[in-house]
């Protein structure tokens, strides 16, 4: 009892890095699929952003300011994500991975996914009015979006613990953000998701068709570009 309790700790404290309180005292009494070793398949949403010419910008700055930048940006993007109910799964230096619908169900995952995207692009507007004031090169976001199951486990140990997922919808999410430069857009989805957000709560642009490695179909790649108004609040207007 005493061991097993410790592990619950150690684990409750681990998850804390990657989800919202609320998304972790709803699972608070179901741990074991968060267990190191434990992995099930289920649909997510994932998410991948990476920002644009950051490494050109940190080069121009003092080490102490570059640190300063990228920590406000990180800090931003992941409030956004925990927001809106995501997991952050990991930083990849100036990137950062996330998943919607793991631990925690979320049947609405792609609509949250998508909010969270929303925002994140409005906080570095933010950022980048405040870098510009203080005489500072500025810098964009790229974020890709994609939906369909993953392998989603918890790998690690006691001492150092990563939630994460892996699978080809995590490979094409991260192939998608890449896409942004491309089509010089800020937020790029596939056709899944597009379908399963909805194109009548949010607004999509038609980007084209990918040739995906590993895929023998094109990938169809569309633009999110807003969140419509809800039918109340057109009227209102």
């Amino acid at each position: 009892y005493l061991v097993e309790g410790r592990q619950a700790r150690v684990m409750r404290r681990g998850m804390a890095r990657f989800l919202s309180p609320e998304v972790l005292h709803d699972i608070a009494g179901d741990l074991e699929d968060l267990r190191p070793g434990m992995g099930r398949k289920r649909e997510i949403t994932v998410m991948f952003c990476d920002a644009r010419g950051f490494t050109g910008l940190s080069e121009r700055l003092a080490p102490e300011a570059a640190v300063e930048v990228l920590d406000a940006y990180l800090g931003a993007m992941s409030d956004c994500i925990l927001a809106h109910g995501g997991t952050l799964s990991k930083y990849i230096g100036d990137g950062i991975m996330a998943f919607w619908n793991a631990p925690a169900d979320c049947p609405d995952h792609p609509a949250r996914a998508a909010r969270a995207a929303l925002a994140m692009i409005r906080a570095q507007e933010g950022i980048k009015e405040r870098l510009r004031a203080a005489g500072r090169p500025a810098f964009d976001i790229g974020v890709g979006l994609h939906v369909g199951e993953a392998i989603v486990g918890t790998v690690g140990s006691e001492q150092r613990l990563d939630y994460t997922a892996i699978g080809d919808t995590v490979n094409l999410a991260s192939r998608v953000e890449g896409l942004t430069k491309d089509f010089r857009v800020r937020i790029c989805v596939t056709g899944d998701f597009a379908g399963r957000a909805g194109h009548g709560r949010f607004e999509f642009r038609e980007l084209g068709r990918v040739q995906v490695k590993g895929r023998s179909a094109g990938v169809e790649i569309l633009e999110l570009a807003a969140e419509r108004p809800a039918a109340g609040q057109e009227e209102r207007k």
